[in-house]
């Protein structure tokens, strides 16, 4: 046992060691920031911001960051010019670049790491650029610019700032929480037919977990995710009674889901985006506890679970300080570098207890 609990340990910390710092740190879209931040800095008319900032409450890390701010400037602005033209000029620092017609009627969501936010509608052109996170490799930054015509010479711009959780590389959804949320609406039609929505989880046996009424036809549910779960909806009449009229769903953490109730069918408004979703996080590398045969061998998968997540989440954190160590003659990096090899360290120590956890509770039985 002691030569197993010494392997594990010894596997690892060698997982751990530094790994080679050959690659450069990804190149930011200077001229598009700079750009971007001086249409922002000068139109200053009608302007308009969302905010929404998360860090992780164990490192302090960020973990997503949400900015949009919408504002109105002519159309022959030299601001909002110079932003189109950094667009182009900048494209190759992304590894994802897009221009959006106005004449193109498909709509273009972008996820934010709480849920999706549309970028491009009908009757609007759209600029987008997704590029590596400079500081965190695990996260993308996404830049993009609506331009809409309010009138024959004012423009309505919005500009979105999105820092979010890269999506080639998102967690096993087993290891994450998270909200699904589902914004609903039921055609005016049929909507004095019902009177509440009832959500189950599970296979909707016993009592509804959420029920809401209908309030000007429409409906919401926020609901708390613990690994991949499903969710009922059913419509309900006035009176209380079930309707034949439901559907079910994967629930699926930082997600806004919008359905819409037309002709006896739940449609799925934003369905592309969910189903690349749902088969993305079925097809993953969820963290499945093997059931043994005794309760040793039980809590001995556990602890080979914890060391990958552990493991993973200290060469990230190398992979960061070796992008950082590169341009360490910058002093404003010296800060951040200190910061991330302390949460190494802390990384380390944690790996530690918990082998030593598991020790103490095989030499107690």
């Amino acid at each position: 046992m002691n030569k197993l609990i010494t392997s594990l340990l010894m596997f690892a910390i060698a997982a751990f060691s530094v790994c080679a710092a050959e690659n450069p740190a990804p190149k930011q879209p200077v001229n598009l920031i700079k750009a971007m931040d001086a249409l922002l800095t000068n139109s200053s008319n009608g302007k308009v911001e969302k905010k929404d900032t998360r860090l992780n409450p164990e490192t302090g890390l960020l973990e997503s960051n949400l900015r949009i701010l919408t504002m109105y400037c002519p159309k022959d602005s030299k601001y909002l010019i110079d932003v189109m033209k950094a667009f182009d000029e900048d494209q190759d620092c992304g590894y994802q670049y897009s221009f959006i017609d106005k004449n193109n009627n498909e709509q273009c969501s972008v996820s934010t790491g709480l849920g999706m936010e549309t970028l491009h509608s009908p009757g609007a052109e759209t600029w987008m650029m997704c590029v590596k996170n400079e500081l965190n490799p695990s996260l993308r930054d996404v830049y993009a610019m609506t331009v809409t015509p309010e009138n024959s010479s004012i423009m309505a711009v919005t500009l979105y700032y999105i820092t979010s959780p890269r999506p080639d590389i998102r967690q096993p959804i087993a290891s994450r929480g998270g909200i699904f949320s589902i914004r609903g609406e039921v055609d005016n039609s049929v909507a004095s037919d019902f009177g509440y929505v009832y959500a189950y989880l599970g296979q909707g046996q016993g009592s509804p977990a959420y029920s809401k009424p209908l309030k000007d036809n429409k409906f919401s549910f926020s609901i708390p995710v613990d690994g991949m779960e499903k969710v009922q909806l059913f419509l309900v009449r006035p009176n209380g009674e079930l309707s034949e009229y439901w559907t079910a769903l994967d629930l699926i953490p930082d997600f806004t889901l919008e359905v819409q109730f037309r002709q006896g069918v739940f449609i799925l408004k934003n369905g592309t985006d969910y189903i690349h979703e749902v088969n993305r996080y079925r097809g993953g590398n969820s963290v499945k506890l093997t059931s043994a045969s005794t309760e040793s061998n039980t809590r001995l998968e556990e602890l080979k679970k914890a060391i990958d997540v552990y493991k993973d989440m200290a060469k990230k954190l190398n992979d960061e300080i070796n992008q950082l160590n590169l341009s360490a003659y910058y002093p404003e990096k010296k800060e951040t570098i200190k910061q991330l090899n302390q949460q190494l360290r802390e990384t380390y120590k944690k790996m530690q207890v918990l082998v030593e956890k598991y020790a103490a509770e095989m030499v107690g039985e």
